[in-house]
């Protein structure tokens, strides 16, 4: 599981200065490659990745529409790489887990709730019935501690 709380700060921290349709423009302009924001259902993040002239084929980076912050997949192309680094993008490698701190997190996600659901699984923390009853309703929600990247771009 990755810690990505200090690069998502850090993205927050730069979003002041972030035109994410200028990038846009310049990722479209490379050979092959396209920015598609289709994907998304609400349309916080982009994916960037290659093209047939018809539709993507692999993906190879997803950027937050909203912050300066990309998440790259191993075969990211060095000249995708290399334009998200020319352009001050924090660059955060694509895993399968990741952890976030909460505060943090929820600029990130705000159509989902945020819970931290560890005390159903951790003796040590005290159980919180309160909480327990939210998610037996059946809320639909994302633990900032244990998730994955398609919890929050769904």
């Amino acid at each position: 599981m990755k810690d990505v709380s200090k690069s998502f700060e850090k993205a927050i921290l730069l979003s002041k200065e972030y035109d994410v349709r200028i990038l846009e423009n310049k990722i479209e302009q490379l050979q092959n490659i396209w920015c598609f924001l289709d994907y998304d259902s609400n349309y916080d993040w982009y994916v960037v990745g290659k093209n047939n002239g018809d539709s993507l084929i692999e993906d190879y980076a997803y950027l937050s529409t909203k912050f300066p912050i990309v998440l790259v997949r191993k075969n990211c192309p060095k000249n995708v790489y290399n334009l998200f680094l020319e352009n001050n993008i924090v660059i955060e490698e694509f895993c399968e887990n990741y952890c976030c701190d909460e505060n943090i997190l929820k600029h990130y996600v705000t159509h989902i709730a945020l819970i931290n659901d560890n005390f159903m699984y951790d003796e040590n923390i005290e159980f919180n019935m309160e909480t327990f009853y939210k998610i037996d309703e059946g809320i639909n929600y994302i633990n900032p501690y244990n998730f994955s990247f398609w919890d929050i771009y769904w």
